[in-house]
């Protein structure tokens, strides 16, 4: 076997193409494992996820026609470090937010957690009817510090424990461009934690914003 190393010049130059200069990505993707090959003629009831559970939607759909919606308790869990200063980040979930707090209804409770170098409460739990002071913490939010998005979980759970609707739609929505870099920041320990208060009833939504900095792992938080 006769093996070939390139010329140092030509070698350089190939390192520069595979990244170019000033622009690096820190993005992070879970491996994707493709599903199996299956014969038609040993699977022939296999379907598509469109015609699955019509029901549901059709009930789902009636319901949301009807204005027929429980009680929600909305605790946003916003990431307002650094690297959310971009258009497409921070103001893009500060736009979305504002979008919402005209469908509030009275029966609807908003808190917002944010981190950074720390977690805090930009805004403690607040009947949707107070759409002014729900817009003036939306308005007020800044990015600027580290990730310490650990912590920040932890926080937006408390919150959202303290004004619990036992009939309600209780969520955490974590808006984020990916990283937690200070605290309790690994995946599996993350996961447990989230597993946890799902199966008290606190849900968890999450929204990836921006690019050049999504984490993939971070996504399937999602409970």
């Amino acid at each position: 076997m006769v093996s070939y190393s390139p010329p140092a010049a030509k070698k350089a130059v190939l390192q520069d193409s595979a990244q170019p200069q000033g622009q690096w990505s820190t993005e992070e993707y879970d491996r994707v494992n493709e599903n199996e090959f299956l014969s038609a003629l040993q699977n022939p009831l296999s379907t598509f996820s469109i015609d699955v559970d019509t029901a549901s939607y059709a009930n789902s759909r009636r319901m949301l026609n009807d204005n027929y919606l429980p009680p929600n308790n909305f605790v946003f869990l916003l990431d307002v470090s650094d690297s959310m200063l971009a258009s497409d980040k921070l103001p893009l979930v500060q736009g979305a937010m504002r979008l919402l707090v005209e469908q509030l209804r009275p029966i609807d409770r908003v808190a917002i957690v944010t981190y950074a170098g720390a977690a805090g409460l930009a805004l403690e739990s607040t009947s949707g009817e107070d759409k002014a002071k729900i817009s003036k913490a939306i308005d007020s939010l800044s990015a600027g510090g580290s990730t310490a998005g650990g912590a920040g979980i932890q926080l937006a759970y408390s919150v959202a424990e303290e004004d619990f609707l036992k009939e309600g739609n209780n969520r955490i929505i974590l808006a984020t461009d990916g990283d937690f870099n200070v605290g309790v920041s690994s995946s599996g320990g993350l996961t447990r934690l989230i597993e946890e208060k799902q199966s008290q009833g606190i849900a968890l939504s999450v929204l990836g914003v921006g690019s050049g900095n999504l984490k993939d792992s971070r996504s399937r938080f999602q409970r």
